[in-house]
């Protein structure tokens, strides 16, 4: 049992929100090592995602697979590197091109519940 005293806020949630994200760069057949790929964003039809510097390249399609929250399976996706971005030109932003819209709604959907429930925590810590 946690030894916090505010009802509003339950640090053993925030673990819960983690999702994982592994696969292939399909255009070099090159496969991504465990827990090398960092989700950084969620868009409303793509990720964007730390990789591995030098590991893929703008236009390289992605097959990835998306899991955590408790999830029965994982949510399969392909996309294309629209932009990359960071120091060492490992943060990518993946646009799907085939992926389930309605699971991906479905997780857009509990993501914006979690932030509204965050929102609302902060409002009434301010009052």
């Amino acid at each position: 049992m946690s030894n916090n005293k505010n009802p509003f806020f339950k640090v053993e949630n925030l673990q819960h929100l983690e999702l994982k994200v592994s696969g292939i760069n399909s255009t070099s057949q090159v496969p991504f090592k465990e827990n090398s790929l960092h989700l950084i964003q969620i868009l409303e039809n793509g990720i964007c995602i730390e990789v591995p510097p030098k590991s893929c390249a703008m236009g390289h399609s992605l097959s990835l697979n998306i899991s955590g929250l408790s999830m029965e399976e994982p949510i399969p996706v392909i996309g294309v590197i629209e932009n990359i971005e960071g120091d060492s030109n490992n943060i990518v932003q993946l646009k799907f091109r085939q992926y389930s819209q309605e699971n991906w709604k479905k997780l857009l959907e509990y993501f914006s519940g979690k932030q509204t429930s965050i929102n609302t925590f902060i409002k009434n810590s301010r009052k």
